[in-house]
């Protein structure tokens, strides 16, 4: 029997050889905390139109990944990226559960490739450029000074009117005044014609079909338009800013609508709203 105690518990030798030691716990947790770090930012599925007007859909398809001081990862739309989120926990190093049983995984790769998975879906880093973080907010600005914009040019003209007073003496600053306003005319009408084709795609698939031809040639005609507008838009403002006949207030709004309009510009042709091609 004396023999038989002195014979080591196979369980205690496999535990000690496999398991790690409580030492290293500290350690563990050290680096979990710098593996969340450069684990969280802004994410997009691998499988995605980049080429084609449904780029659109990067508006509500981009998600952040952020961690809490647990190590919980909480999944977010990057597009108001507030609140808890959906939430996984950690279940081991690069691992998370989260709602029913549903599982993320995080896979390092040292190309600078790495990237969540679930199964049939991976989550790519998405570039600084295109991070809904910053977009999004810079849009809604720039789409809120266009459509006050044009709600306030029938306001101040009804205005000078009544006042019997001209916007400006100069006639070359009513030129660009007026271009300015056919500009933003065209940017918001791009704008609500891109929204219409994604409602009425929504509500029935079979409307993105070949009878859409004439008005996506039509969308892109007037997005492109916008796109050059924008330039003109710019020299307009710098332009305005060297007359002495209008307000510093003026001059300080067609820079507002400048910046809009380039805004405006640059998201017609990331987003392929300015595009060529008749495929989705």
């Amino acid at each position: 029997m004396q023999d038989l105690l002195r014979i080591p518990s196979p369980k205690n030798i496999i535990a000690r050889r496999f398991l790690p030691k409580a030492t290293t716990a500290t350690n563990a947790s050290a680096e979990d905390a710098a593996a969340d770090g450069r684990m969280s930012g802004v994410y997009h599925a691998s499988r995605r139109a980049d080429s084609t007007l449904l780029r659109l859909q990067e508006l509500q398809g981009q998600f952040a990944i952020r961690f809490d001081s647990s190590g919980t990862l909480h999944l977010l739309p990057a597009a108001f990226p507030f609140g808890a989120g959906i939430t996984f926990g950690r279940l081991a190093q690069n691992l998370y559960e989260g709602p029913a049983n549903s599982r993320l995984a995080y896979v390092e790769k040292p190309g600078g490739d790495s990237h969540f998975a679930q199964p049939g879906l991976i989550l790519q880093h998405v570039p600084w450029w295109f991070d809904m973080r910053w977009i999004a907010p810079a849009l809604g600005a720039s789409l809120l000074i266009i459509l006050l914009s044009l709600l306030a040019w029938p306001l101040a003209a009804l205005w000078r009117l009544w006042r019997k007073k001209k916007w400006s003496e100069d006639t070359a600053d009513r030129r660009w005044h007026l271009a300015v306003r056919l500009v933003v005319l065209v940017d918001a009408a791009v704008v609500f014609a891109t929204l219409l084709i994604f409602a009425l795609g929504s509500a029935d698939y079979t409307i993105l079909g070949d009878a859409l031809d004439p008005f996506l040639i039509a969308l892109y005609a007037f997005a492109w338009a916008g796109v050059l507008g924008a330039v003109l838009a710019l020299w307009a403002a710098i332009s305005l800013w060297r007359s002495a006949s209008i307000s510093r207030w003026s001059r300080l709004h067609h820079s507002l609508i400048a910046m809009s309009c380039l805004m405006m510009a640059w998201f017609f042709v990331v987003f392929r709203v300015a595009g060529t091609s008749l495929n989705y």
